[in-house]
């Protein structure tokens, strides 16, 4: 045995032979220090009081790398320890009895080389002074959190400290938790579903009460109603969703698809309209209206339907080609303003070419443009004729007419609904 002062607060300290060289924690001021390699007391202006280190010290000693528990005891190196104390176990030469104490047994496991950390942490808080363990078990504590980077490795590993109640330790746990929550967030924020599912289990366990939690919940379900394309089910979470980013998405995720699936819808009623089918496209309509019957497509379907049935009488068949000075081109023209859809198609099929120009306007406001781009005009207006003409462009293009680089600009801006049928 040898003494030697703290350099910080000069409490005489004694340590053995075997310990020159290691790094421990002065047991009166948890000052870092190393043991001298020779004797170096100096007791003028030292306390009195002297601190045994035993083989076992209360610091933790990083000897070839390895955290090693040490324990503290108080008195002189002469002085006898008192039997059943921990240091009068390790210097007894009798062999150990079964029932190990628990400061005998953390010792042990301080000196293994991954110690359990539940049991360690069940024995420590068993000890007569817990806080002795403080800064060696939490060096081994944030070794353990730091071999791993996956959330749910990091719960279990603060599950099995839940033993010990230590300020520091609850400082960790609250930046666990803070990062938990903000990985939670960005998962909803960004609609991830792999992690919401992996981090809202933990969130439950973690902070039960977060109101984070049911907001997770219900970005869940909104990605499993889009995943099955459910546009009732949708309307029915968007009205009544109470967590407005999840909600904002829903009803934008809504109009995608009801516009979607009506502008589909729409256009096979327009086919079956074509081809007589008046059943075909009432069954169209009301699957419309099921969806959005608020929707200006369920209007003009409803207008096609009628004008329809007005029309019944006028029956496909091969048009001769015009005679006299009136255009075949002329005559679509006309059929469109008043919506007969089967004369239009009729006109298509006997060779009516719409890229034929015509000269619109009066005195100097003439200008020339083709038939189609024409009735591209009257269509985005308003009112009946522009509802009757619409319907027939629709006809036109199902019948293979390819508009013009302008036709299809002119398309894509004022009559959008018509785009999916541009070739």
């Amino acid at each position: 045995m040898f003494e030697f002062n703290c350099p910080k607060c000069g409490m005489t300290l004694e340590a053995e032979d075997s310990w020159r060289g290691m790094e421990v924690n002065c047991p009166n001021c948890d000052a870092d220090l190393v043991v001298p390699e020779a004797p170096s007391v100096s007791t003028a202006g030292t306390q009195k009081k002297k601190w045994l280190i035993p083989a076992v010290i209360g610091a933790v000693v990083l000897a070839g790398g390895a955290a090693v528990a040490i324990l503290l005891a108080s008195g002189s190196a002469d002085a006898p320890a008192e039997a059943g104390s921990p240091v009068a176990a390790i210097e007894s030469s009798e062999p150990a009895k079964e029932d190990i104490s628990p400061d005998v047994r953390v010792r042990e496991l301080f000196r293994s080389e991954n110690p359990d950390i539940k049991e360690l942490a069940d024995l420590i808080a068993q000890t007569a002074d817990p806080m002795v363990y403080e800064s060696a078990f939490l060096r081994v504590f944030d070794d353990a959190l730091n071999r791993t980077t996956d959330l749910t490795a990091k719960y279990q590993i603060f599950e099995a400290a839940g033993a010990l109640e230590w300020g520091k330790l609850n400082e960790r746990w609250q930046r666990y938790t803070d990062n938990l929550r903000s990985d939670l967030d960005n998962a909803v924020q960004s609609l991830v579903i792999e992690d919401i599912r992996a981090l809202r289990p933990l969130m439950e366990k973690a902070l039960p009460n977060d109101p984070l939690i049911a907001e997770a919940a219900a970005a869940e379900r909104f990605h499993n109603l889009l995943n099955r394309r459910d546009i009732a089910g949708l309307r029915s979470f968007a009205e009544e969703c109470t967590f407005p980013r999840i909600k904002t998405r829903a009803e934008n995720e809504l109009r995608n698809m009801s516009r979607i699936q009506t502008g589909r819808l729409f256009q096979n009623a327009q086919r079956e309209l074509s081809r007589g089918n008046l059943a075909g496209a009432e069954s169209i309509l009301a699957e419309l209206q099921a969806i959005d019957p608020d929707d200006e497509r369920v209007r003009a379907l409803q207008g096609m339907i009628r004008n329809a049935r007005d029309n019944a009488g006028n029956r496909p068949r091969r048009q001769a080609p015009p005679s006299g000075n009136v255009p075949l081109e002329s005559r679509v023209v006309r059929a469109c303003h008043q919506g007969l859809t089967v004369e239009v198609a009729n006109l298509m099929r006997s060779g009516a070419d719409l890229h034929k120009t015509v000269r619109v306007g009066r005195g100097d406001s003439q200008r020339t443009m083709t038939f189609f781009m024409m009735l591209l005009e009257r269509a985005s207006g308003r009112g009946p004729m522009a509802e009757n003409v619409k319907r027939c462009l629709g006809v036109i293009l199902q019948n293979g007419f390819v508009p013009n680089e302008e036709e299809k600009a002119y398309i894509r801006e004022h009559l959008p609904e018509l785009e999916d049928l541009i070739k």
